[in-house]
């Protein structure tokens, strides 16, 4: 048991035709746990100590528009 955090650095490109949106980063999720077994069969003793375990990569996305785009025109009365 523990807690994670995750960091994500990127860059983000909304084009204006809405279809070509995408991000595109590079992320790292960290764990701080501790061992809550009594016998780890793999290595056949207790697992009880504090680790930290880290998990890398590059993380790319598609933004799909579900709705309509408003009007960008400015009414003056």
């Amino acid at each position: 048991h523990g807690f994670a955090t995750t960091q994500f650095l990127g860059y983000l490109f909304q084009a204006n035709r809405r279809f070509f949106s995408f991000y595109l980063g590079f992320e790292v999720t960290e764990g701080f746990l501790q061992g809550i077994r009594d016998y780890n069969f793999d290595t056949q003793m207790p697992d009880d100590k504090n680790r930290l375990d880290i998990m890398y990569g590059v993380k790319i996305g598609w933004l799909v528009p579900i709705g309509q785009r408003s009007n960008n025109e400015f009414h003056i009365r």
